[in-house]
């Protein structure tokens, strides 16, 4: 068994597609197949059933999986900390992030930009999810690395955090221009319609539990994961919008009336990681940038 059949396994079942992997992988369709049989043919048991418009984990393959996963990480580590040892970073990293994020409360393309200026021979990739999703895949590695939103409930002991923003959440309404020093009850938006972030996400954890705390349960009208389509909704005045304070600073000057909520509620945005895995050199190395860009911002 060679770490080929695992990662062509691994990609194809993560594609649940022969095609698709084999694009992914630049390899013949073909070829991928037939390394697919080789694996199976060593362990005894089909791993993929083909069924017509791909293939799917049988059971044997659903229980080989984590263990081809984990021995591809390791394989990746092994290499990693080599190249450590003579200070070079190399390898790849995987980092998530949610769609609320403003570059008024994290930048994250200058944070990358200074990542690759530092390490250059990192490949990086970058996926969009809600924060429910991120903190689920980081027990996998897929990421490595996440910006989420910070919920009302720790994310786990198995999971570290590092807070790199916090900001009030507003009530945005269509109305007078934008009267920012007003502020509302939270129970008196229960019986308007709400726009607010979807399910799974830090900040919508953060509303439901101000909700309940208060003991009234609001009527959500729309939800998204994206905060500038909330906004819109808003100004199309299909109800009033609850979203982090820095997204309303491109909308200034339009037809809303933002007010802050009272007691007031923040949205915190947090670095995760796993700490069950071993962390890649590389993932290591972007906790330690964004450490030090906190501190350079602190001292600015």
């Amino acid at each position: 068994m060679e770490l080929r059949h695992l990662r062509y396994f691994v990609t194809t079942a993560a594609e649940g597609n022969v095609t698709r992997a084999a694009a992914k992988l630049h390899v013949t369709q073909p070829g991928v197949s037939a390394q697919l049989r080789q694996l199976e043919r060593e362990l005894g048991q089909p791993l993929l059933d083909r069924v017509s418009r791909g293939v799917r984990l049988t059971a044997a393959g659903e229980a080989f999986l984590p263990y081809a996963q984990a021995a591809l990480d390791a394989a990746e580590s092994g290499a990693a900390s080599v190249s450590a040892v003579a200070g070079l970073v190399t390898g790849h990293l995987t980092i998530g992030t949610i769609s609320t994020i403003s570059s008024a409360s994290v930048d994250l393309p200058a944070l990358l930009a200074a990542f690759r200026a530092e390490h250059p021979d990192v490949d990086i990739t970058l996926h969009e999810l809600t924060s429910a999703q991120l903190l689920d895949g980081l027990s996998h590695a897929r990421p490595e690395v996440g910006l989420v939103g910070l919920g009302s409930a720790l994310p786990g002991d198995k999971t570290a955090t590092l807070e790199l923003a916090r900001e009030q959440l507003v009530a945005v309404s269509c109305g007078s221009p934008l009267r920012a020093q007003l502020s509302v009850p939270l129970n008196a938006l229960v019986d308007q319609p709400l726009i607010v972030p979807s399910a799974g996400t830090g900040l919508r954890d953060r509303l439901d539990t101000a909700f309940s705390d208060v003991g009234v349960r609001p009527h959500i009208a729309f939800e998204s994961s994206d905060p500038d389509l909330l906004l819109r909704l808003a100004l199309a005045g299909l109800g009033t919008a609850v979203v982090p304070e820095s997204v309303i600073l491109r909308y200034r000057g339009s037809n809303l009336a933002v007010r802050t909520i009272t007691p007031r509620i923040d949205g915190a945005i947090g670095l995760a990681w796993s700490t069950a895995r071993t962390l890649t050199p590389a993932a290591r190395a972007f906790i330690d940038l964004t450490r030090q860009s906190l501190g350079t911002a602190a001292e600015g």
